[in-house]
């Protein structure tokens, strides 16, 4: 099969298997995809869910008001496991992201 960006190849991460096809060697390049391996540490999963209570009590949090704050207490109390991972951490980090992004950017919602 010829290598070309109009043809795509229909794997995942074709587009970027070829812009790097020059730099990385073949058996990267083949190589399947795979999941990153997550973190399971209970002190990080703590730590995230002690982060998620401060971001949701803190009014001059840009994400202050946007959510349920009982929904999420209720996720950072669970501590049941979802698919793959031990808890609910994972579904909160995001918050935790967006919250730290719009701080450094000065992003304010209407």
């Amino acid at each position: 099969m010829e290598r070309t960006v109009g043809n795509a190849d229909g794997r995942w991460k074709s587009l970027l298997r070829l812009a790097f096809a020059d730099v990385l060697p073949q058996e990267t390049l083949d190589r399947p995809k795979s999941g990153y391996p997550g973190t399971h540490d209970p002190a990080y999963n703590a730590q995230v869910m002690r982060s998620i209570d401060k971001v949701l009590s803190d009014p001059s949090s840009p994400l202050h008001g946007v959510f349920d704050p009982q929904r999420v207490e209720a996720l950072t109390q669970s501590g049941s496991k979802t698919m793959t991972w031990l808890n609910s951490s994972h579904l909160l980090l995001p918050i935790l992201e967006v919250d730290a992004w719009m701080r450094e950017y000065n992003v304010s919602l209407a």
